[in-house]
């Protein structure tokens, strides 16, 4: 959401129902992944692709992003001075929370981009609705309602949670 300031610019910030997700998240997720070393779970980071001497490559920051433990060791051998540059990699899965100001333009543009990216797997959280949206690359969009369950497919192997809990 954004407000404007004193000085009439706008200022973006989260709100708790958002963060209240993203914990929510961060919690199952991790409960999963961290003892088996699987994977992990990044916040607000921008991953750049497309990136060359040519070509500036197009950025994108998601709510949430999930790199492969296998994926995220490679990439951490291969470029040494990974911590200090833009991620360069296209995450497994990405994660978007749907805003009160968020339109259907910018969410679309979005998953669009993230669609031509190739990312495996995409939750698309509509905390309005109370409904989770999964999208994978040439597949149909699969809509979860509060007792479905969502599932890690194979990018998250264990991972299971019901929409509902999510939201409470």
């Amino acid at each position: 959401m954004t407000i404007p300031n004193e000085n009439d610019e706008s200022r973006s910030f989260e709100l708790p129902g958002h963060q209240e997700i993203v914990s929510s998240l961060f919690f199952h997720v991790s409960s999963v992944t961290y003892p088996l070393g699987l994977g992990k779970l990044f916040y607000k980071l921008t991953y750049v692709v497309g990136q060359n001497d040519t070509s500036e490559g197009v950025s994108i920051t998601p709510d949430l992003l999930y790199l492969t433990g296998s994926r995220l060791t490679l990439y951490r051998n291969e470029v040494p001075d990974w911590a200090a540059k833009p991620l360069m990699l296209v995450p497994d899965l990405v994660v978007e929370i749907v805003s009160p100001d968020d339109t259907y333009t910018y969410i679309s543009e979005k998953l669009d981009q993230y669609l031509a990216d190739r990312v495996k797997y995409i939750w698309l959280i509509d905390q309005k609705r109370e409904i989770v949206v999964v999208y994978e690359p040439d597949k149909v969009p699969n809509r979860l309602h509060s007792d479905d369950k969502l599932t890690g497919g194979d990018v998250i192997p264990g991972f299971e949670v019901t929409v509902r809990t999510l939201f409470e």
